[in-house]
């Protein structure tokens, strides 16, 4: 019998894919550690590029098929505008397949280009939907 999901494994998983992806990590300024939480996301901030993963509510019952909703926030510098962004939107895009996690389908991908008034620095949301039994 396989492993059971759980809402944690699979905020895991997901969080996971993207700092596993060479392609992704190598187009971060710090590395693997511009890919954060971003309840984790404090001042000073990673080297530019970098990016925020939350993760918004999962109504439902236990039996019933839920949806997870993780928003990938991806901010650079003020003098790079969204190039470097759109570039790792491209690459985050072809990471997260709509089969990346196991036994759940995952859809979704980059919104529109804005500057987050909290960070005072260019952004694009990359909005995701991750449906499965968990």
């Amino acid at each position: 019998m396989g492993t059971a999901l759980t809402i944690t494994s699979i905020k895991q998983s997901f969080f996971d894919i993207g700092a596993a992806n060479s392609a992704i990590v190598a187009a971060l300024g710090a590395g693997a550690a511009g890919w954060i939480l971003k309840t984790a996301l404090r001042s000073p901030h990673p080297t530019a590029p970098f990016v925020a993963i939350a993760f918004g509510a999962m109504p439902g019952a236990r039996e019933d098929v839920r949806t997870l909703y993780p928003t990938l926030w991806i901010y650079d510098d003020d003098v790079y505008g969204w190039t470097r962004i759109n570039a790792l939107a491209t690459l985050i895009d072809q990471a997260y397949t709509f089969d990346c996690i196991a036994y759940c389908h995952t859809a979704g991908g980059a919104g529109e280009e804005l500057t987050d008034g909290a960070l005072n620095r260019p952004a694009i949301p990359m909005r995701y939907q991750v449906r499965g039994r968990f």
